[in-house]
């Protein structure tokens, strides 16, 4: 039983191990295939929902216009 007990162990900490190096490269590899992936994209469609505009989204929409950021 001793032994089986300390196997499981060091297959769970290996498997932290990888699970930890796996998520330090993450980020690059879903960076690098988005990059292939998303070229000459057309767009086929968008959906708008129509809503009652907040208090001061008019003034966060104008200061963005003035700071020439398009909207």
């Amino acid at each position: 039983m001793l032994s089986c007990s300390i196997m499981l162990e060091m297959l769970a900490k290996n498997g932290r191990v990888f699970e930890e190096k796996t998520k330090e490269h993450m980020h690059e590899c879903v960076d690098a295939v988005s990059n292939k992936i998303e070229k000459n994209l057309i767009l086929l469609g968008a959906t708008v929902v129509e809503d009652k505009l907040q208090d001061r989204v008019l003034d966060c929409i104008d200061k963005l216009a003035q700071a020439r950021i398009k909207i």
